[in-house]
């Protein structure tokens, strides 16, 4: 394999790598490549530290978008979904996340 977007990935990988981080962009925008370098990674980092339970009662909340019909589902408590997401700070994560969505699309209209 050869050639520039080769070459640009394997670069990428080497600082991963070296830096221990997860998330590493090079879109042509110095800014746009430091802005979610910095959200990406933060995401994972704290995803990192969800437990079994709260990924589960996380999946089964955005397969169903009801805490009431996950705690069905999974045969406990509402309140106990409730605490989860609160705990994991899923709502909060999940508005990062579609904002960094807009970001990725704003920039991808702006550069085609």
């Amino acid at each position: 394999m050869d050639g520039p977007v080769f070459h640009t990935a394997n670069e990428l990988m080497i600082e991963l790598k070296k830096s221990k981080f997860y998330f590493q962009s090079k879109v042509g925008d110095e800014l746009m490549d430091s802005a979610i370098f910095g959200q990406i990674n933060v995401l994972i980092l704290i995803k990192n530290d969800w437990t079994k339970k709260q990924l589960s009662v996380i999946k089964k909340y955005k397969g169903l978008g009801n805490q009431s019909w996950v705690a069905n589902v999974m045969d406990i408590t509402p309140q106990a979904i409730s605490k989860s997401l609160d705990r994991s700070n899923y709502k909060k994560i999940s508005k990062i996340e579609k904002k960094l969505d807009m970001q990725f699309e704003r920039f991808e209209e702006k550069n085609l």
